[in-house]
């Protein structure tokens, strides 16, 4: 090579050599992943970021990471050690479970309809919705049910909450570490690709989430994580405080500041996940046996299987303690638990406490949406849940409709309108049947990893 030209290959400028002023306004144009991948170039520009990292990733995250508030909350549980307490508010508990201060009320699962079984008919019987259009004369509200529907859709949507046109602060960063939320950013785009695969299970209907798709996916993934730090993880508790903390009033009342729509979504975002472990990681010895054509024998099944389907349940209840982060690194990494006690030692490490009861997320989103059912029924009747136009069924997950992703109909999705201004309803539960006293003083079953070997 000659002199000349190697002069001018010396004096080219490169990317990583450019002043930290123009390398910072470059990254403030890049997405998250392209972000990490810029800090792995050289020494330098893994420096420049991690200096001027709060500049370099707002904008990235006000267009990635929305809904903002929700986001800056699981950053704060994230980078302290102990999770802050969810909700804050004022209650005493009786000797017999039940709230003295502001009394509280739950409806009887033995002898109510619950959602499940209200919404218990297929994809197609959606259709019946608009058939039930006779007159019902033992319908008790005070007005009519299709009046005050309309009502409700064509009446101004809530003020801002600042859940879609929230942007961080100019002082977000105080108090948080780069390693943190890089590593917050990275697993909730993990979670959208992942939750691709697992929402549309079938071919023919395997498509991307949209812009505002993804945007419910993220707080209802910022709803969970919060949640599972607060009450799934024992180590969240400190020491000296109230020893309810993971009563069913304080559950309660942190999914009651989701609005109905919302709690839609995260029933969605749960059922969806718990379903693929089920599937993926824990699946029953009939689910194997089933996978493989009956060739296997029960014996043998049962080295893969966790137990049988009422075993399995409370087995999959179990695992679905552990963080989403850990979630995901079993689905995403299932291949290398070669034994079931590899999974085993894996939720222990994760969780020391995590057989000391199942999950509770699922009961406190249904007993929410219960509440709300009764409350419609309350109103306007026993033909408000007849008529079903609080929302379609949600069963039977994945399907390619519903929850986070859009409905079928036009006339559904303007029900997701209407039911995200009732965040906070239902302060006081509708008694019915001793539901209170049965519901409060109701144990969390243990949990359970290692299943029996009767077979």
């Amino acid at each position: 090579m000659s002199s000349a030209h190697r002069n001018r290959v010396v004096s080219g400028l490169n990317f990583q050599d450019l002043p930290v002023e123009t390398l910072v306004e470059i990254l403030q144009n890049l997405d998250i992943s392209s972000i990490a991948s810029v800090s792995q170039v050289s020494k330098r520009l893994k420096k420049v970021i991690e200096t001027n990292w709060a500049i370099a990733l707002r904008p990235a995250i006000n267009r990635d990471m929305t809904p903002i508030s929700p986001f800056l909350q699981v950053l704060r549980v994230c980078d302290s050690k102990v999770a802050p307490p969810a909700v804050k508010f004022n209650f005493s508990v009786s000797d017999d479970g039940v709230s003295s201060s502001d009394e509280q009320s739950a409806s009887d699962d033995d002898d109510s309809t619950s959602g499940d079984e209200v919404d218990s008919s297929a994809e197609d019987e959606e259709s019946d919705v608009e058939t039930d259009v006779e007159t019902d004369s033992d319908d008790e509200g005070p007005g009519n049910i299709d009046d005050a529907l309309a009502i409700k859709i064509n009446s101004p949507g809530p003020e801002d909450d600042g859940l879609t046109t929230g942007v961080l602060p100019d002082q977000w960063a105080e108090g948080l570490s780069y390693r943190t939320v890089m590593r917050v950013c990275r697993f909730i785009k993990a979670w959208e690709l992942e939750f691709h695969r697992l929402r549309f299970a079938c071919p023919h209907h395997r498509r991307t989430l949209e812009h505002h798709e993804l945007f419910r996916l993220r707080h209802a993934i910022y709803v969970w994580w919060r949640y599972t730090c607060h009450f799934h993880d024992g180590a969240c508790l400190v020491d000296g405080e109230d020893e309810n903390v993971d009563s069913p009033i304080v559950r309660m009342e942190f999914v009651r500041q989701f609005s109905t729509s919302q709690l839609h979504e995260l029933r969605d975002m749960w059922e969806t996940i718990k379903s693929a472990v089920g599937r993926e990681v824990c699946p029953s010895i009939s689910a194997v046996r089933r996978q493989s054509g009956h060739l296997l024998s029960w014996a043998e099944a049962a080295r893969v299987g966790w137990g049988d389907p009422v075993e399995n349940g409370q087995v999959v209840r179990t695992i679905m303690k552990l963080r989403p982060e850990d979630i995901l690194y079993l689905l995403v990494n299932r291949h290398r638990f070669a034994t079931k006690a590899s999974i085993i030692q894996f939720a222990r490490f994760k969780n020391p406490w995590i057989e000391d009861s199942v999950e509770t997320f699922s009961d406190s989103i249904q007993w929410a949406l219960w509440e709300r059912e009764r409350q419609l029924v309350a109103e306007y009747g026993p033909r408000a849940l007849h008529r079903r136009w609080y929302f379609p069924p949600l069963g039977f997950y994945p399907r390619p409709w519903g929850g986070i992703v859009d409905y079928k109909k036009v006339e559904t999705e303007q029900l997701r309108d209407v039911y995200s201004r009732d965040t906070g309803a239902g302060t006081h539960w509708i008694d019915d049947h001793g539901g209170p006293r049965r519901y409060l003083a109701r144990q969390v079953p243990s949990g359970r990893l290692v299943v029996s070997r009767g077979w």
